[in-house]
């Protein structure tokens, strides 16, 4: 075994079997994001998003999608931002912004962590 780390899946079995177990994320996550971007997935993205914040490390992660997941997902989080009505919906509007903006802040970390280019 091969290892490069302390992190749970800083070692080649580690990482192998997370490849594994996450391409079912990555499929269920490519369908979502090659959807038009519409409210009614917004829940989905924001799920997906936090998802990514976790599981994305580039040799876990699909490597033929992340930045395309990353990227879409980092957009979609600015629409859902965007759209002033949706936000009114919730019972804590200023509550359900801080917790997006965590999300987003947190989708540009792992961005940067795996040299992902997107617009902050």
């Amino acid at each position: 075994m091969g290892a490069w780390g302390e992190r749970p899946y800083d070692n080649d079995t580690a990482s192998d079997w997370l490849h594994e177990v996450l391409t079912t994320a990555s499929d269920k996550i490519e369908e979502l994001v090659n959807l038009p971007v519409d409210a009614s997935n917004y829940d989905e993205y924001r799920a997906a998003a936090w998802l990514l914040t976790k599981i994305c490390r580039t040799y876990v992660y699909d490597a033929e999608h992340i930045d395309d997941h990353l990227s879409k997902l980092h957009d979609r989080l600015q629409t859902i931002k965007n759209d002033i009505g949706y936000i009114a919906t919730w019972k804590s509007p200023t509550e359900f912004v801080n917790d997006l903006d965590e999300l987003i802040q947190q989708i540009q970390r792992v961005c940067k962590w795996n040299n992902v280019t997107v617009t902050f």
